[in-house]
């Protein structure tokens, strides 16, 4: 493949704007070839933006009328199944926004279907390709904190969707908060300590705008193959929260956390460990309780945004052939813990993900 790579964009809407931008911005390696919408006003303007590209309705005539290398989906989470599917068998590469899809069925399908057409399906969980929490897989590799014991995740936000919106739909988001915003917690947690084994959940709906099952406050224990234990609470309501994101790693020799003193996804993570700084008790009112920052880890992220990273990783490996960071079969293992949830919620017991 000479030249940058020239992608299909399925969806026009908010996170789209996203990957246009970073399209735009790395003209020597990404080029838009098209796009598409069902809101043909919506594909219109953002076809106008990007300079004039050719602009669709569907993804089926984009694909017969465009030369393209790759499809992004960008599409509301009911049309990524579909949208997958129209392109591998196009034998077209495929970067899908997360949730990879509404069921595990549909997942387990995209996967096969890419398997059998002989190109790479990626999926967008872009938090891997941030340099902070890159550091922080790279210290948990070297064994900065010797064996991990336990994590625990927040993932909590305002849905900010207006009422009638698919995000606030259980039938089209396939969920609520969990499958929407915790998905990203869920699938660092795996990033950094590995699979999980086993979940038990609760879920709950307290939001009437949000409907057909959508649940905006989840609890859930993780069990990970490794014997580390996790505890997650996802909220998509309150009417005021703090940072909204965190997460702590225990360690026997030390501890990684991510609650920053201001509200940034950038702000690096913060360490003490017996390797680094010691674990003596600090003096009394000690800045930060003797945590110090993580170094950024900026090997192989060459962009400023997650986003930027997410795309050129994605055309590097659609010209060397290799399986990114993030494919289809990774992933699988990220919607298994979603859907495990929302099981284990369902029956009022703990899931077996090997059920699943």
């Amino acid at each position: 493949m000479d030249g940058p790579l020239r992608i299909a964009l399925a969806g026009a809407g908010r996170i789209a704007a996203s990957h246009l931008k970073a399209i735009a911005e790395n003209p020597d390696q990404l080029m838009l070839a098209g796009i598409c919408d069902m809101d043909v006003d919506a594909a219109a303007g953002a076809a106008a933006s990007a300079g004039g590209v050719p602009f669709f309705a569907d993804l089926g005539p984009l694909l017969a009328d465009v030369e393209c290398d790759a499809v992004v989906v960008c599409s509301s989470s009911d049309a990524h199944a579909a949208h997958v599917l129209a392109a591998t068998a196009a034998s077209r590469h495929v970067l899908v926004e997360k949730p990879m899809a509404t069921s595990l069925s549909q997942c387990r399908a995209m996967v096969q279907a890419a398997d059998d057409a002989g190109v790479i399906l990626m999926v967008g969980q872009n938090h891997r390709f941030m340099p902070n929490y890159r550091a922080v897989r790279n210290a948990l590799a070297a064994g900065e904190l010797g064996t991990v014991r336990a994590i625990r995740l927040d993932a909590m936000g305002n849905c900010n969707a207006p009422q009638g919106h698919w995000a606030r739909d259980g039938r089209r988001a396939g969920g609520g908060v969990v499958i929407s915003l915790a998905i990203h917690r869920i699938d660092l947690a795996r990033y950094f300590l590995g699979d999980i084994r086993r979940v038990t959940a609760r879920c709950q709906t307290t939001d009437p705008r949000f409907i057909h099952g959508a649940e905006d406050y989840a609890w859930a224990n993780l069990e990970f193959e490794s014997g580390a234990a996790g505890d997650l609470f996802a909220c998509w309501s309150a009417p005021a929260l703090p940072w909204g994101e965190s997460f702590t790693i225990l360690g026997d020799q030390g501890t990684i956390h991510a609650i920053p003193a201001m509200v940034s996804y950038h702000s690096p993570c913060l360490v003490r460990s017996q390797r680094r700084t010691g674990l003596q008790p600090p003096p009394r009112g000690t800045a930060n309780r003797g945590f110090v920052p993580l170094e950024l880890a900026t090997d192989e992220l060459p962009a400023s945004t997650s986003i930027a990273n997410e795309l050129l990783h994605f055309a590097q490996c659609c010209r060397e052939g290799r399986q990114p960071l993030t494919n289809g079969h990774d992933n699988l293992g990220t919607m298994r813990a979603v859907f495990g949830i929302y099981e284990s919620a369902r029956r009022g017991a703990p899931v077996d993900l090997a059920e699943l």
